[in-house]
């Protein structure tokens, strides 16, 4: 099977939006995105993707929060928000430890996950640290669901973790969950690794 090709479409899976979490709109005044994208004045800014997201996507990115796994999209778009300044919460998809995905930053907006790849890379979190523990069977099985239903959708090719592009700066997504990575890419038909990667033009 060639990467991102799938021969029937995948369900979708059920996804919890930001109105049922109750998520706090984004700030466009947040220090570290610095108002509203502009490729010249402001390249780090809030970004809306302007081109259709099968041509902006290529890559999905798996990441845990590094948190308590009881630790949810509230909590986590607060950290994001206070924290570290930021517009919103960072990933596009939050998973948490009863394998309920939470739909986080607007798919059709650069996330804020993978210093120096969030163009064109959508970032999904399973909630935990797994340099301690184990993700869930229900985690497991709901991003197994939702990276074959990304990868159908919008013509995605590649999957990785977040050290992977950042070797050396971070541990993400843990030693636990990070070898269960190139399973989840082959079972979705995905190429596992970063050479897939290209920022849209």
């Amino acid at each position: 099977m060639l990467a991102g090709c799938q021969a029937v479409a995948p369900p979708a899976p059920t996804i919890t939006s930001r109105a049922e979490w109750g998520a706090e709109l984004p700030n466009h005044n947040a220090q570290n995105e610095r108002g509203l994208f502009d490729p010249a004045t402001n390249p780090l800014g809030w970004k809306v993707y302007a081109d259709p997201l099968d041509e902006v996507y290529n890559t999905i990115v798996l990441h845990h929060t590094a948190l308590p796994a009881t630790d949810g999209p509230q909590e986590i778009q607060l950290k994001h928000t206070r924290d570290k300044a930021w517009a919103d919460i960072g990933y596009h998809f939050v998973i948490g430890a009863d394998g309920v995905i939470y739909e986080g930053r607007d798919i059709g907006v650069r996330g804020s996950h993978t210093g120096g790849y969030n163009t064109g890379t959508l970032g999904i979190a399973l909630t935990g640290n797994f340099e301690h523990a184990m993700p869930t069977e229900a985690q497991l099985a709901s991003v197994a669901a939702l990276v074959r239903y990304l990868a159908y959708a919008y013509d995605i090719t590649h999957l990785a973790g977040h050290r992977h592009f950042q070797p050396g700066d971070t541990v993400c997504p843990g030693e636990n969950f990070t070898p269960l990575l190139p399973e989840i890419a082959e079972n979705a038909g995905l190429e596992f690794g970063t050479d897939g990667y290209q920022p849209p033009h």
